[in-house]
């Protein structure tokens, strides 16, 4: 079993964010991202040695974001994005500044065919469900429902997608699918549309697919992780921005009340962290303070 890593971009328009890996970035999630990672044996208990990479670059075309990228023997990597110029245009060549170990492939995060592919043909291991839209940062009377229907189109489209590919396949017993949901998911998000029903309906994905794999024995393991807001990320940013106009300061005076801030590298630290240990739980909040479970 080769491990892979997949990261890919939903297919969002203009507000979508761009290209490459992704991380969340917390109450929002970044760029888009599905990573998968190892499996080394069928009935073997799989381990995860992530050597953590965070490209985080706030381009509205081509931010950056989150990669950890998980090392095994023999291993490779495999990258779904959406590329601008359409399928098959400018496939990128080799892995860049991500290594040699990942490849690059031209995809869809909410491709169902695509979804069931690389999940039939790749086997992974580890699935770490990151995709998302920016959502229009807004009260409710200055939302269209497109505006607000966004993030369901694509962070909540892709992670059923591909939480559905893995029940089917259905992945090996003891694999682990990771979902990035937010923070907003447990309080709210009133400037930004649907974003927190998005996210929260990724919640109750989870513990549908959980019980789902309890039923049938498939030895599953799903698991849900709430980054809370912060300035460190592109999403993140954009809130920080719009809840500070809101209140009538710039964003520097509103992120001092975020401290301690979360970064990318702890968010990626906090999914190799979940993705090798399962058996923690279900659900989990991270934060500049640390992680922790919820509730």
């Amino acid at each position: 079993m080769h491990p892979t890593e997949l990261i890919g971009r939903g297919r969002d328009r203009d507000h979508a964010r761009g290209g490459n890996p992704s991380v969340g970035d917390v109450g929002h999630p970044a760029r888009s991202g599905t990573t998968e990672g190892h499996q080394q044996g069928q009935h073997e208990q799989h381990r995860v040695e992530a050597d953590l990479r965070v490209l985080a670059q706030a381009r509205v075309a081509e931010r950056r974001a989150h990669h950890h990228d998980h090392q095994a023997d023999g291993g490779d990597g495999r990258q779904h994005r959406r590329h601008a110029g359409g399928p098959g245009q400018d496939q990128p060549q080799g892995g860049g500044d991500l290594g040699d170990r990942f490849t690059p492939v031209i995809g869809d995060a909410t491709d169902e065919a695509l979804a069931h592919q690389v999940v039939r043909d790749r086997r992974p291991g580890v699935l770490v469900l990151n995709a998302g839209a920016t959502p229009h940062m807004a009260p409710l009377q200055e939302q269209t429902w497109e505006s607000f229907s966004r993030t369901w189109e694509v962070d909540t489209h892709h992670v059923f997608t591909w939480t559905r590919a893995a029940l089917l396949a259905p992945l090996a017993p003891g694999s682990v699918v990771l979902s990035i949901s937010s923070g907003a998911a447990l309080r709210g998000s009133p400037l930004s549309g649907g974003y927190a029903g998005a996210k929260a309906a990724i919640r109750f994905i989870r513990d549908y697919a959980a019980g789902e794999a309890d039923r049938s024995d498939a030895g599953i393991h799903f698991v849900t992780l709430f980054p809370s807001m912060t300035p460190a990320a592109g999403v993140g940013a954009a809130g920080v921005a719009g809840y500070a106009a809101r209140r009538g300061v710039d964003a520097g005076t509103f992120a001092e009340g975020l401290a301690p801030i979360l970064t990318p590298d702890a968010v990626g630290a906090a999914v190799v962290e979940l993705v090798s240990d399962p058996a923690r739980g279900p659900e989990h909040l991270i934060s500049g303070a640390g992680l922790r479970p919820v509730g």
